[in-house]
């Protein structure tokens, strides 16, 4: 799928389309794992196939969606 959109929104010509892909690996997470966590700096970047990915933040007040 991830090839499919960047051939749709890119114009790379195929060796740098292939070059570009290189550099990524596939991961599956199990549900409730946290990808990225507060106040910690990430040095990867998801794209995410297949399933949701929650953002969200915690208060005193309990825990507010920002987005899914």
């Amino acid at each position: 799928m991830f090839r499919q959109i960047l051939a749709e929104q890119l114009s790379f010509d195929k060796a740098t389309q292939e070059a570009f892909l290189s550099i990524f690996t596939e991961a599956r997470f199990e549900k409730g794992y946290q990808f990225a966590k507060s106040g910690e700096f990430s040095r990867v970047m998801g794209f995410v196939q297949e399933g949701m990915l929650r953002a969200y933040f915690t208060k005193s007040n309990g825990e507010h969606t920002l987005y899914r």
